[in-house]
């Protein structure tokens, strides 16, 4: 069973959800926690894990031949994003960040001009903290790229079939979530009783929706405002509420330091194992 955990925006609790629900977890199944928040994962701030493998993830990016270029501009003219500058017979610019790796260059070049060659867009770091695997995606510094490393990133959770995956995605609607959410089955969004939380989570909802995938909802900060109109749209969307956790100094102090809840707070860890079972139970 594959969980993302994703939010309409970024500081409603993510990450506090998924890491200590992939600990709470861990003592039943085997179970992965999967970072793909790339660009700025944190989840091993407060997992810890032994990371003991490393793994380069490349996207392919074409290289030229330019002794066999002819000066066509064919491949500059198919590439819709700008990547490549024909300027001259045997010149051409490549701008390896703008590059989506299409692969329409190297199809469109009849004289063998263009090949692939393997650019590394980032890392791939796998380990375990106590019995729970931990995998994580970092993006290179300076890369725009993440969705081939979320996608890079999943594919190592998929091929080792663990019973549970929690999968921390990245926050907002863009190109980076939905490529984190895609094909689970079960998508947690959390939110907060606020006007920006409630607009954010519309959003993320309506990306869930439009994918075909069943959605649920965790409160955090319940008590920081009305949660009617939160209420509304779980009833509307069929996204049920599985859990309210409160707005409460201890949390915020815990958190901070880069500690578990579950480890400090005790009666966070009995509300993290209902809400574990309640999860359980709406995913399968």
């Amino acid at each position: 069973m594959i969980i993302a955990i994703a939010s309409g925006k970024g500081g409603t609790g993510k990450t506090l959800f998924s890491t200590n629900l992939a600990k709470i977890f861990s003592e039943k199944y085997n179970t992965c926690y999967a970072d793909l928040d790339v660009e700025e994962p944190d989840g091993g701030i407060f997992l810890k894990p032994e990371i003991t493998k490393v793994i380069s993830s490349t996207i392919p990016v074409p290289e030229f031949f330019p002794e066999k270029c002819t000066g066509c501009g064919a491949c500059s003219d198919i590439c819709e994003y700008k990547a490549l500058s024909y300027i001259g017979k045997g010149k051409v610019l490549l701008f390896e960040e703008l590059c989506h790796s299409c692969g329409g260059c190297s199809l469109v070049c009849k004289f063998g001009a263009i090949k692939e060659a393997e650019f590394e867009s980032g890392k791939i770091n796998i380990g375990k903290s106590g019995k729970l695997h931990f995998v994580e995606g970092r993006l290179k510094v300076g890369r725009s790229l993440s969705p081939s490393i979320i996608a890079s990133v999943k594919e190592d959770i998929i091929k080792d079939n663990y019973e549970i995956s929690i999968m921390d995605a990245p926050p907002g609607t863009t190109c980076p979530a939905v490529e984190a959410i895609k094909d689970c089955d079960m998508v947690v969004l959390v939110t907060e009783p606020t006007p920006f939380g409630m607009h954010d989570l519309e959003a993320a909802g309506e990306m869930v929706k439009r994918l075909g995938l069943r959605g649920s909802i965790i409160i955090n900060r319940s008590g920081l405002g009305n949660t009617y109109e939160i209420e509304s749209y779980s009833k509307k969307m069929d996204f049920p509420i599985i859990g309210r956790f409160p707005i409460q100094r201890r949390i915020a102090e815990v958190y901070s330091v880069g500690n578990l809840v579950i480890d400090h707070i005790p009666e966070m860890r009995q509300m993290f194992i209902d809400l574990a079972d309640k999860l359980e139970e709406v995913a399968r």
